[in-house]
């Protein structure tokens, strides 16, 4: 085929009922984190290169790349995160909310390559009860999350605080030096492959008897408690780090279909993460809906000055993947068919303004034959088809085809209106 008509690999035209899905979607993911007091916002595509590589060696290695006309390096949006800090350094505001729908683009990911997320981010200057304010934040955008994807698909959220293990990793016997490729390593794995690594690492006696202490099924603060008192002992400095995380799990225990529990040996995103971390997942805990978490350290060194930065993002195309959501997407309320000679009349027209200024959407079209237009309507999932012809509009009527009456009836011109309110609120 013609390269007019293909696209390069990872791109893809989203047709109207996947369009259809996102932009519903886009609408009540702006609607529900307003109500937190979140703006909507349009990140740019693009950006200069060293905006989205700068300090991500991944993305380093899979953004698409091109020069501009002064030959400066370009790249297509690789990351949300970098350019809501850019936003929020031209905004100068000292605290700034955003909502967005963003296309990622990342030529080396599989198996795709341009998709889009969903996301919250919270940027402000960072104080010195961060601490507070880290649990507060999450719970904040969770629940943004929770309440979209109530009654969409069941989810369960694993949370973790990578600032407990960074320290906890320091301050291990002859480990410091070798941290950073511990924390490398570790953001590739979860679950007993951490634990097992951890083991392998950290190998001085209090360090693996922690490790045994949290391997345990410590899922909610019921689970925690009888063995915080044990961790406080040889741990003080750090045992609230791990409290924040059953604090933000005790927050949602009683959310149905959104189950929140800890998940302290998963270590997604670690290099970016430097507090409290989640990730949200579908009941089967095999399609990844999104993540958030903290990002301080990551836009403190972003910007040069100490900022704290919270971020939350949902995936709509794995979201749609489980949905339950199947309804067909319409393309109007009425398909209007009249007869070739009726087209632009005057009473023609000042009917079909009438149906719109009412908010009826209308499909309007020449009769061609009376089959095509029915197959036409079931394609366009149009629930009410109006046939009009110059007979019809001399007696001041119409023929009115309803999908789920499945038959013909004949209605005058003028009750139209009152027919379609009256059987559209008895649907």
């Amino acid at each position: 085929m013609s390269n007019r008509f293909n696209l390069p690999r990872g791109m893809c035209d989203r047709g109207k009922d996947e369009w259809s899905f996102f932009l519903k979607l886009q609408q009540e993911w702006h609607a529900i984190s307003n109500r937190y007091g979140f703006l909507p916002v349009a990140p740019s595509p693009v950006g200069f290169e060293e905006t989205f590589t700068w300090e991500n060696n991944a993305s380093s290695q899979r953004i698409y790349q091109f020069n501009d006309l002064k030959h400066r390096s370009l790249a297509l949006n690789a990351d949300s995160t970098p350019s809501m800090l850019r936003m929020y350094t031209t905004d100068k505001k000292a605290h700034s909310r955003y909502s967005f729908f963003c296309d990622i683009f990342r030529y080396s990911r599989q198996p795709l390559r341009h998709f889009h997320f969903l996301g919250v981010t919270e940027v402000h200057q960072k104080s010195a009860r961060f601490h507070q304010a880290d649990v507060h934040a999450c719970k904040r955008m969770l629940s943004i999350s929770r309440e979209l994807l109530v009654g969409k698909a069941k989810a369960c959220t694993g949370v973790n605080n990578i600032r407990f293990w960074k320290a906890f990793i320091n301050a291990a016997p002859d480990k410091k030096s070798e941290s950073a490729e511990i924390f490398k390593n570790l953001a590739r794995l979860s679950g007993k492959e951490a634990l097992d690594y951890l083991a392998g690492q950290l190998t001085d006696e209090q360090s693996l008897w922690l490790l045994t202490l949290l391997s345990g099924n410590l899922l909610s603060s019921v689970d925690y408690q009888p063995v915080r008192c044990k961790i406080s002992e040889l741990f003080p400095d750090q045992v609230h780090l791990l409290d924040e995380v059953f604090i933000l799990t005790d927050y949602f225990q009683t959310a149905a279909e959104f189950s929140v529990y800890a998940d302290l040996f998963n270590f997604h995103a670690f290099e970016f993460h430097d507090g409290l971390m989640y990730e949200i997942l579908d009941a089967s805990r095999t399609v990844r809906f999104g993540d958030g978490g903290v990002y301080h350290q990551y836009a403190s060194d972003f910007m040069q000055e100490k900022t704290s930065l919270y971020s939350s993002v949902i995936v709509p195309h794995r979201l749609k993947k489980v949905t339950a959501d199947e309804q067909d997407i319409s393309a109007a309320d009425v398909m209007l068919c009249l007869d070739g000679e009726l087209i632009s009349h005057g009473e023609v027209d000042a009917f079909l303004k009438m149906l719109r200024d009412n908010n009826i959407r209308v499909y309007d079209v020449p009769f061609s034959k009376a089959r095509f237009h029915y197959q036409e309507r079931e394609r366009l999932s149009i629930p009410w088809l109006i046939f009009i012809g110059r007979h019809d509009l001399e007696r001041g009527t119409a023929k009115v085809f309803s999908r789920r009456e499945d038959n013909l009836q004949t209605v005058d011109l003028a009750n139209l209106l009152d027919f379609f309110r009256i059987n559209t609120l008895s649907q």
